[in-house]
């Protein structure tokens, strides 16, 4: 192990609570590596907004599925509710995937054309996602939906457009910013609930007025004209020097147990959080659940509207403590959850169940960021980190949905669902904390070895 350097030494031993603090001794940069803080400039308050217009169009689309598999559902012969569900997890599964990749394009400077052509992709996977079934007979009647279509062009199309957009949404914001790094991140974040709450609103307000196929072509216009701003405007900083010549992957990363932990909670999280999400409408139809004159495509915003919220007060409350703590405690209250979604029947008991979710799953995806963050210690290399994260959290948002299907599908119902979601969710939870115990058994290891 390298020696510690006695100025960071005291530096850190000042101030538990700063990032650089919580890295071991033998990796934490030097004071020259730290970049500046910007985040008192227009310029790191644009990036703001930049990322929450990619977020909006990315993951707000991503939140909106749930209205997409009701929708499938509805059409007879379309295909089982497990195979429906697997296309919005490959969208997801290649958003995620593509994170180790998309990491090191950033971490190599070519953030801004990678986001244009992963919006060219997004755009071009619903346009063509409209024309589903087109040569087949109506282009407005259910029936002309194909499921393959689909899948290519929601699924891969959308999902690899996703997964290019997705990292510098986040990454290039946190490199503007330290003190109040996880509420700009949170920020951020919020865009995806917005768009789970307005793109719902949008298709299902324009399919029985004009169908499916320009339901989701006015869809893409608007998620056109949000993602063409963010490409106008997104500016990665040009004081941290490019790292054109390192490996894709930085395995060197998961030698350290602190960030293996946290990499393990978040992919188990991930495997669980989105359940709900794409089953609350099925749920609610199975159970016969009366809800008077709401309509169930609903009930997909009502939980974005929790995540609005859920997405802005654990990041504050992260950076007044830690990440890695704030996000295993939601965590487990959201696996909690989890097991009393299927005992909740009432229509009141439905909506403070969607708004309470929301807000509690809000935190599975506004503070990875900031506690990868909290464990990078130099953030010039942070695109590769989270993108390897990322990479990681798409293996569980591949298999959980479907796994869950087959559970209803094959005689388990959405009890079954819901006890796997909330089992792994809780995993998820105690390996987060395992984490934040290895890192301040480290912090207090140096504390005395200064004396």
């Amino acid at each position: 192990m390298e020696k510690l350097n006695p100025e960071i030494a005291l530096e850190s031993s000042q101030d538990d609570s700063s990032v650089m603090n919580d890295l071991s001794p033998a990796t934490r940069p030097s004071p020259m590596e730290a970049p500046k803080s910007k985040e008192n400039t227009w310029l790191a308050w644009t990036q703001v907004l930049v990322g929450f217009l990619l977020m909006f169009s990315s993951w707000g689309l991503v939140n909106t599925f749930g209205v997409f598999q009701g929708y499938y559902s509805s059409i007879p012969g379309f295909a089982s509710s497990s195979a429906i569900s697997w296309i919005g997890s490959i969208q997801s599964f290649l958003l995620l995937l593509l994170g180790a990749f998309s990491g090191r394009v950033v971490d190599a400077g070519y953030a801004r054309p990678m986001t244009m052509v992963g919006s060219f992709l997004i755009v071009l996977g619903l346009m063509a996602m409209s024309l589903s079934g087109i040569n087949g007979g109506s282009t407005s009647g259910q029936a002309s939906i194909v499921y393959y279509q689909i899948m290519l062009s929601q699924g891969v199309c959308c999902g690899i457009g996703m997964g290019l957009v997705f990292v510098p949404s986040v990454s290039i914001t946190a490199t503007y910013f330290q003190k109040r790094r996880a509420v700009a991140v949170g920020i951020v974040t919020t865009g995806a609930a917005f768009g789970g709450i307005i793109y719902p609103i949008i298709f299902q307000a324009l399919l029985s007025r004009l169908g499916f196929p320009w339901a989701v072509r006015i869809v893409g216009f608007v998620v056109l004209v949000t993602l063409g701003i963010a490409c106008v405007f997104i500016r990665p900083r040009s004081d941290l020097p490019a790292k054109k010549k390192m490996p894709l992957l930085e395995l060197r990363a998961f030698k350290e147990p602190a960030y293996s932990s946290l990499v393990l909670g978040l992919a188990l999280s991930f495997m669980g959080v989105y359940i709900v999400y794409y089953y609350v409408e099925g749920r609610v139809a199975a159970a016969g659940v009366n809800l008077k004159r709401l309509n169930p495509h609903y009930l997909v915003s009502l939980l974005n509207v929790g995540g609005i919220f859920g997405r802005v007060v654990p990041n504050y409350l992260a950076d007044k403590t830690h990440p890695v703590l704030i996000q295993g405690i939601f965590v487990f209250v959201g696996g909690m959850l989890i097991f009393a979604w299927s005992f909740v029947l009432g229509l009141p008991g439905l909506i403070a169940f969607c708004l309470i979710y929301g807000f509690f799953s809000g935190a599975f995806v506004s503070l990875p960021p900031a506690s990868v963050a909290s464990v990078t210690p130099d953030m010039s290399r942070y695109g590769a980190r989270f993108g390897m994260s990322a990479t990681c959290n798409a293996l569980g948002l591949l298999a959980g949905p479907p796994i869950a299907g087959a559970i209803i599908g094959k005689g388990g119902g959405y009890l079954g669902a819901s006890i796997f979601a909330g089992l792994v969710v809780v995993a998820a939870s105690i390996s987060m904390g395992t984490s934040k115990f290895l890192i301040s058994r480290e912090v207090k290891r140096r504390s005395k070895e200064l004396g």
